[in-house]
């Protein structure tokens, strides 16, 4: 093959082996190759210019020799079909490789990349523990891996940018539908949604509630946050909490406890008990009063919220 299609890729793979004690050319079934593919080949293996061979034509009755290219990259031949001073950038470099003098950093092209990948990945890293000096190993052979996946990377071909995203107002609308009805999939929401003028497909109603990590209806409809359980229980729900008042007596200041229930749902305030000593006897006495049939603060209550205070905690 001629030197100007191919000859970047020779520069390459001799760079590669510089620093080896021998090297072997391996050419089975080989037929015949282009004379300045040689020149190029056979003017790494002298120091000297060298004079390989001579070819004559006879319809033209004329002879051109083939020499070694010189270390500076003249070439002797008339024709310069094997001129490489375009490759490498400078016949210096070429000249570097033939005497092994790399640099410390050699700066490749994404071409001679390319070729030193493909060579190192029929070598194997076993030999290229050996032989590599140009890069570490795993470097090399994770530009055949990045070769690999140029070759199938067809984003450059994609002339459709994909489906759109929904705009940021009805991923919101999306997100909130969940939260606040736990039992609706994806084909419910789809369908709220199109009731109020919104076009959705339930697979991007899918992707919206995973961006957000919300999980499907099943298993949404299993957990319930504490927001949501109180606004769904505020007509059964009470809360209590004691506050303190110093009253000035002939003993001096004294503090009087006072328990107060306060309904959820309604705001309605009621007093449970005022004491000065509001041990266990007096809560278990007014949590008796509290739940009453007719007349408790708390007859029509399922939950009491309180914190976790020792008073309070007699109640329980």
């Amino acid at each position: 093959m001629d030197a100007s299609f191919c000859g970047r890729t020779v520069v390459a793979a001799i760079g590669f082996v510089a620093h080896t004690d021998a090297v072997i050319f391996d050419l089975p079934q080989n037929g015949g190759g282009q004379p300045a593919m040689v020149t190029l080949i056979a003017s790494y293996l002298f120091d000297r210019p060298t004079h390989l061979i001579d070819i004559y034509n006879r319809k033209e009755d004329s002879t051109a020799q083939n020499w070694t290219l010189s270390p500076y990259g003249q070439n002797t031949r008339a024709t310069r079909q094997a001129r490489v001073s375009s490759m490498m950038n400078s016949s210096v470099m070429r000249d570097r490789f033939h005497r092994g003098h790399l640099p410390s950093r050699l700066r490749l092209s994404d071409a001679e990349r390319s070729t030193l990948a493909e060579i190192a990945k029929r070598l194997g890293r076993k030999a290229l523990q050996d032989i590599a000096r140009v890069a570490k190993p795993d470097t090399i052979l994770a530009w055949y891996r990045r070769l690999v996946a140029h070759k199938f990377d067809g984003s450059r071909q994609r002339a459709d940018p994909g489906r759109l995203q929904a705009c940021p107002k009805l991923e919101v609308l999306v997100v909130r539908f969940a939260r606040e009805n736990r039992s609706w999939g994806y084909d419910r929401i789809a369908g709220a949604l199109a009731n109020l003028g919104h076009r959705i497909f339930d697979q991007t109603v899918g992707n919206i509630l995973r961006r957000h990590n919300i999980a499907p209806a099943p298993e949404r409809s299993r957990t319930t946050t504490w927001r949501e359980f109180i606004r769904s229980h505020t007509d059964v729900l009470a809360g209590a909490d004691f506050f303190t008042v110093e009253v000035l007596s002939w003993r001096g200041l004294v503090t009087y406890y006072v328990l107060f229930f306060i309904e959820i749902g309604t705001r309605r305030v009621s007093l449970g008990g005022i004491t000065r000593h509001p041990d266990s006897g007096w809560m278990e006495q007014v949590a008796r009063h509290a739940t009453m049939e007719n007349t408790g603060h708390l007859n029509r209550c399922r939950y009491l919220l309180h914190d976790r205070g020792s008073r309070l905690m007699h109640m329980d």
